[in-house]
């Protein structure tokens, strides 16, 4: 895989199905470490909404650590660990024009603290380099009695998928 790392069908000729997101995540994991280079991590902002009620029942359901372990469907993950000439997708629609819609998949050029570069690698905008900033995302989930918002990038692994 590292000699067509930079090869831009490389990743748009592949992907990985898995059955579930601890298989997807286990094979992210140990593709990402089979690649060159130093890894950079980047941690989420979790926090409950602000019209939510804040009260002290509410913090002690849901501190911060209980927010951070919280996977949910719609939500990136509270860590995003990412290396030069990883595949990503988006999460999110930030830039529909350009073709920078959920599941448009990209290659990390360059990660910085506060920004990450890409190399958009489907659709139209093939070889186009885009800068990926966090946003804050808020979910609302039946099953969790309140809604949570998370900053963090709007990306994840994407050497695997779940098939779902």
């Amino acid at each position: 895989m590292n000699k067509f790392l930079w090869d831009l069908a490389y990743f748009q000729q592949r992907a990985i199905l898995a059955p579930t997101n601890k298989v997807v995540d286990s094979i992210n994991k140990e593709l990402l470490e089979s690649l060159p280079g130093e890894e950079k991590v980047y941690f989420s902002s979790d926090s409950l909404c602000q019209s939510e009620d804040e009260s002290e029942f509410n913090m002690a359901l849901f501190p911060p650590d209980v927010l951070n372990n919280l996977r949910l469907s719609g939500l990136p993950n509270h860590k995003l660990i990412l290396k030069l000439g990883a595949p990503v997708m988006l999460l999110r629609n930030i830039d529909q024009a350009n073709r920078l819609c959920n599941g448009a998949r990209l290659q990390v050029t360059r990660h910085e603290k506060v920004v990450i570069e890409a190399k958009i690698i489907t659709w139209t905008k093939i070889g186009h380099h885009t800068l990926i900033s966090r946003l804050k995302m808020t979910l609302s989930d039946k099953r969790i009695l309140v809604k949570i918002s998370r900053r963090q990038f709007p990306l994840s692994l994407c050497f695997c998928y779940d098939n779902k």
